[in-house]
């Protein structure tokens, strides 16, 4: 599994990232946090999802790096159809979680 996550001491929409990628022979399977009507972004494009990993946001070794895609709740369309479908190999199964932040668009 390779893990585009990054965590901030305090709760941060803005910097949390949390998007997963799983990889086996038979099952490749991408999890990407939506949360609702607050962007879904992440660090690495489809063809570097293989390099991702999981960093901080605060303390000596915060990692500062900007996000390379975003889409907002209402775009969630617009997320797979230009992001998850430049994977080289497409996933089996999309997991997209809106967590405590519902939207009707995602819904």
């Amino acid at each position: 599994m390779f893990c585009d996550c990054r965590r901030s001491e305090e709760f941060d929409l803005n910097v949390e990232v949390e998007n997963r990628y799983y990889q086996t022979d038979n099952l490749w399977a991408t999890y990407i946090q939506l949360p609702g009507d607050n962007m879904a972004h992440g660090r690495f494009s489809p063809e570097e999802c293989s390099l991702a990993k999981v960093s901080i946001a605060d303390g000596p070794d915060k990692d500062t790096s900007g996000y390379t895609w975003g889409y907002m709740g209402e775009d969630s369309d617009k997320l797979i159809s230009e992001y998850v479908s430049q994977f080289s190999r497409k996933p089996s199964a999309i997991v997209m979680n809106a967590g405590m932040w519902p939207n009707e668009g995602i819904a």
